[in-house]
């Protein structure tokens, strides 16, 4: 199963709203990614975009879905990234890795300021821009 830009910018565009949202102060795009890895957001929200979408079963699981090659081109991506080793056992953590590794360089191709706060109509414009392009 592949996994777009398209994809990648609209669970992004409404985890940022929601992260926002209950945020104590305002956050930058860097705080965002992190919290994303540490809360296993990738994930679980894109498991739920696609059982929503009818992509996969609801008993299903996104791993049941990545192909052998789709996995090893994640794993590579995030060890050229990071320049090390990835523990390749844990599914959520590199797929959660290489989700925030790909957002980032989607949001630096659409010229978004890493260190700046986040602008939820931003990455909403970001989303609706990839899901025209999908």
């Amino acid at each position: 199963m592949k996994i777009t830009n398209g994809i990648i910018a609209k669970v992004a565009s409404e985890q940022a709203k929601e992260y926002s949202k209950y945020a104590s102060k305002p956050m930058d795009y860097g705080e965002l990614l992190y919290e994303f890895r540490i809360d296993s957001v990738p994930c679980d929200e894109v498991e739920t975009h696609l059982w929503e979408k009818q992509e996969i079963k609801a008993n299903d699981s996104l791993e049941d879905y990545v192909t052998a090659g789709e996995y090893a081109s994640m794993l590579n991506d995030i060890i050229l990234y990071q320049g090390e080793p990835v523990d390749a056992t844990d599914f959520r953590s590199t797929f959660d890795e290489w989700f925030c590794i790909e957002l980032e360089e989607l949001m630096v191709e659409y010229g978004i300021n890493l260190d700046a706060p986040v602008d939820v109509d931003a990455m909403a414009r970001m989303a609706e821009n990839e899901k025209q392009e999908d």
